[in-house]
């Protein structure tokens, strides 16, 4: 467990690991030095089983999508999520009134295809489930309708998720297999933050999300340079 000399806190995936399977093991100071008033509210995992593996995988397919011809591109742009879900490219102001033209994006929800059905299915389902409780906590989605209403308000975070099947099949499983295991790291790094908040604090309700939720904005992205 360690801190970089650039004020960056990083932890090691073992202790990581150990910290949320064994009270005699903490990240306390750690979680601490990165969150308080001096830290840069950043921590590193390290070490990551796979993750190096997985990586070699998807990330030469970022540039494999950016060089599709446009109208490939075109099937996966979803303008009505304001380009928060599929191809992105030159949609973002980043300077003034000035188009970012450097850099194209690909968001995914790894963990869900319909994000909306999934919480729609949950009702039908899991009637006495953890992630139930938790979307009825958010207080406004107790109800099929209240679901179907806030996925219509909110579409950058519930547009169906688009993958270019025909022209790059392998991206999604790739895409996937990064994305649950980033949110299955940030679960437990969660969950300790979750036990330094509690230990720390005379007043305290628990927000750690299940694992079985579909965290709806957890997206990866791709950076190609094109």
């Amino acid at each position: 467990m360690t801190s970089t000399d650039d004020g960056v806190v990083s932890i090691s995936y073992t202790d990581l690991v150990a910290a949320c399977s064994d009270n005699k093991s903490n990240i306390n100071d750690l979680i601490d030095r990165a969150f308080s008033s001096n830290g840069l509210g950043i921590i590193a995992i390290t070490d990551v089983p796979n993750l190096p593996e997985m990586r070699l995988k998807l990330l030469p397919l970022a540039h494999k999508l950016a060089s599709l011809p446009p109208n490939q591109l075109q099937k996966v742009t979803v303008p009505a999520s304001g380009y928060q879900v599929g191809w992105s490219h030159g949609r973002e102001k980043l300077e003034g009134d000035k188009f970012d033209y450097s850099k194209g994006s690909f968001y995914a929800n790894p963990l869900t295809e319909d994000l909306a059905q999934t919480m729609l299915d949950r009702r039908k389902e899991d009637g006495d489930s953890e992630a139930l409780k938790w979307d009825e906590s958010l207080g406004v989605v107790k109800t099929e309708e209240e679901v179907l209403a806030l996925a219509k308000s909110c579409p950058a975070f519930f547009a169906p998720n688009v993958w270019p099947s025909e022209d790059i099949p392998e991206l999604e499983s790739a895409f996937k297999d990064v994305g649950e295991l980033v949110h299955q790291v940030g679960i437990m790094l969660a969950k300790c933050c979750d036990s330094f908040v509690a230990a720390n604090v005379s007043i305290f309700l628990f927000a750690v999300i299940d694992t079985t939720i579909y965290y709806s904005h957890l997206h990866l992205i791709l950076v190609p340079w094109i």
